[in-house]
């Protein structure tokens, strides 16, 4: 099954900024900080994947505008 490809580039920008990389950790947002702490669980919780939704979808659709 092929599969569709996405320039890096413009999938790094969107993640950073839905990330908040550039504002340090205290003031980034609470969904930027519920956005992290679903990336970076060993095993999300669906709690942690409903808090995250809103940024997820907020990516995918920002990454298809492309």
């Amino acid at each position: 099954m092929a599969g569709r490809w996405y320039p890096w580039d413009h999938v790094r920008l969107v993640l950073r900024e839905a990330l908040e990389l550039h504002l340090p950790e205290e003031e980034r947002s609470p969904e930027a900080r519920d956005l992290a702490r679903f990336l970076h669980a060993d095993r999300p919780t669906l709690v942690q994947y409903a808090l995250a939704r809103p940024k997820l979808e907020e990516i995918w659709r920002r990454i298809h505008e492309a």
